[in-house]
């Protein structure tokens, strides 16, 4: 919230540095694994061989990983999650789907909007203050990257993240 709150004040929160996004994302699949072991979560991690040399601020593109994979988890009855990572046309695509109860296609306009909150009339079964969606868009877009969203009631969610490759 509060690093949002930076964002938004026009404070550079971010460091971007060249690393290979690879092992950082290899470790936070095996510890988000092993915390929905304990769940009944399916969750899958399928990452591309090789490095992925990104100009990133590690942590809060961690943040911004973890922050998807647990909307995938509070927003399916019984979470079924891939996270897929691949280097696509110059840069690195990671691609988390869900088998959720899925987004209209008037609230996926407003998604990544400050405070908006998907509910169901006044009733909201998972708690939250609508900032998490804002706060992964203005990381992706701090990475000079693309997130996008493919959604239907009932059927989960698609979010991909695009994130220039600084080579390869």
């Amino acid at each position: 919230v509060l690093d949002l709150a930076r964002m938004e004040s026009g404070k550079d929160i971010f460091n971007l540095s060249e690393t290979d996004f690879r092992p950082a994302l290899k470790k936070l699949c095996q510890d988000f694994g092993t915390l929905v072991s304990l769940e009944e979560v399916r969750f899958t991690c399928d990452l591309e061989e090789g490095a992925y040399p990104i100009r990133a601020e590690v942590f809060h593109l961690e943040n911004a990983v973890n922050n998807l994979l647990d909307n995938a988890k509070k927003y399916s009855d019984d979470p079924v999650i891939s996270l897929r990572a691949t280097r696509e046309n110059g840069y690195l695509v990671i691609r988390i789907q869900d088998n959720g109860r899925g987004i209209s296609p008037e609230d996926q306009k407003r998604i990544f909007q400050k405070y908006f909150r998907v509910g169901e009339g006044d009733l909201h079964n998972v708690k939250g203050y609508g900032l998490g969606l804002s706060y992964v868009k203005k990381v992706i877009d701090a990475m000079k990257g693309k997130i996008s969203l493919q959604s239907k009631l009932g059927q989960g969610t698609l979010i991909s993240i695009q994130i220039p490759l600084t080579h390869g």
